[in-house]
């Protein structure tokens, strides 16, 4: 009876350590992880993308995304959404949501189907333009392998 104190005592000490000092189960929990995308116009979007770059030139890597959105922010199915479009007699127009992540730093813009020529043209230009910095890949020499 007694070493089933002490086996008790033992399991709630390390239940409480375990309570203080682990990380909770998702990491958006806590604020500080809670970090939000900016929403930029497509101008002020490319502007920023340059900065980003170049910020990134020496160290550090840039991800862009690009996705389509609908221009709904709730998850309803297609049908519905649909029957909403049509019950309003106005069409949602289709847009591409630009996303740029480097580290900390993430941003983001609404293209236009009709600005998406232009737009993507200008990415392209500024992607060319900025990744100059890139390094080739070492590749192993090509000699004669043993086979064992």
């Amino acid at each position: 009876r007694a070493h089933f104190s002490v086996l008790a005592r033992g399991l709630q000490r390390r239940a409480a350590r375990r309570a203080l000092f682990s990380p909770p189960a998702r990491r958006d929990a806590r604020p500080e992880y809670q970090q939000r995308t900016m929403l930029l116009e497509q101008d002020s979007f490319l502007n920023q993308l340059i900065k980003l770059f170049d910020r990134s030139r020496d160290k550090g890597s840039v991800f862009i995304t690009m996705k389509r959105h609908t221009g709904t922010l709730s998850r309803k199915s297609r049908k519905a959404q649909a029957d909403e479009e049509k019950a309003s007699g106005e069409s949602l127009e289709s847009k591409v949501l630009v996303r740029a992540v480097a580290g900390k730093a993430k941003f983001s813009t609404l293209v236009p189907a009709k600005d998406h020529a232009r737009f993507s043209t200008s990415l392209m230009n500024i992607s060319k333009v900025k990744m100059d910095a890139l390094k080739k890949r070492e590749k192993p020499p090509k000699g004669k392998t043993s086979k064992a």
